[in-house]
């Protein structure tokens, strides 16, 4: 069942951005396994900075996360629809989570550099 999800899901994608003509394209080559641990990776460090009020932590890993999200967003929409348990139901979905994301990012990263104090929105 998961199979048959993720190639449609593949191909649906594939029609909206054009890019399973190419070889090269990161859509075809996603590693689930290490988008899964580098998301993980990221969130724990987040969730652990924020509980701590560590705005060095924050400030270290706020750029290297929005870059593997910008660089691995379509990735994420598929590993996000497909993981199970996470409630993520369709493409358009997954993509809110994660512009929400990078928004609070962004917010947290901001609120560090203004306040030197990590403020969720």
């Amino acid at each position: 069942m998961k199979t048959t999800i993720y190639t449609l899901l593949l191909s649906m994608v594939c029609l909206l951005f054009g890019s399973c003509d190419s070889e090269e394209s990161k859509l075809t080559s996603c590693d689930h396994s290490n988008i899964g641990e580098r998301y993980q990776y990221y969130s724990d460090v987040f969730l652990e900075a924020l509980a701590k009020s560590d705005c060095e932590a924050i400030n270290e890993q706020s750029e290297d996360a929005l870059e593997f999200i910008n660089a691995n967003q379509n990735c994420l929409v598929i590993y996000m629809v497909l993981q199970e348990g996470n409630n993520v139901n369709d493409e358009k979905e997954a993509n809110l989570i994660i512009e929400d994301m990078k928004s609070q990012i962004q917010t947290i990263q901001y609120s560090c550099d203004v306040e030197n104090l990590p403020v969720r929105r």
